[in-house]
């Protein structure tokens, strides 16, 4: 399993949004499925946020997370974040999911972010074992989200776990 910039390997962006249009019908599926790419496409930074961070395994896309500007749109205080959090059901249990977050947490640190937020109703045991603070619940669009929080600057992070800044 390694992790890369999605920068450096746009063409995973079409298995991105079918994921998310998948696992998520409520919200993507009601887009087109060039908006949910255009999303994507977005991502493609190395330096500055957006920044789109792909899991593979045997050179196939398993995971996805976004370093973005803030942990949601509705709060922008708690920045930068970590959202777009997904891996292949086939892939789960295998602590994808954990490297992901930690790869995001060292890109964060390498750009000089002492904290990073993230929101979930599902992810909080990856969130709680990769070191995440959670800070309460909150209420989005009817769903109750745990908001966490990592400091970049925790030695256990390390840098981007290999990753090209």
């Amino acid at each position: 399993m390694e992790i890369a910039f999605l920068a450096e390997r746009p063409q995973a962006i079409p298995s991105l949004a079918a994921w998310f249009i998948a696992e998520w019908p409520e919200y993507y599926g009601k887009r087109a499925r060039a908006d949910v790419e255009q999303d994507f496409r977005e991502c493609l930074n190395t330096q500055r946020l957006p920044i789109g961070l792909v899991a593979y395994d045997d050179g196939a896309p398993c995971g996805v997370i976004v370093l973005r500007e803030s942990a949601m749109t509705d709060l922008p205080q708690y920045r930068p974040g970590l959202g777009a959090f997904y891996v292949a059901a086939s892939h789960r249990n295998r602590g994808i999911g954990a490297q992901l977050v930690r790869a995001g947490i060292g890109v964060a640190r390498g750009l000089g972010h002492s904290a990073i937020y993230a929101t979930t109703g599902r992810a909080g045991k990856i969130f709680e074992r990769s070191g995440g603070q959670d800070l309460g619940t909150i209420l989005h669009r009817g769903q109750a989200l745990t908001l966490y929080r990592w400091e970049a600057a925790a030695e256990h992070f390390g840098d981007a776990r290999g990753l090209r800044l």
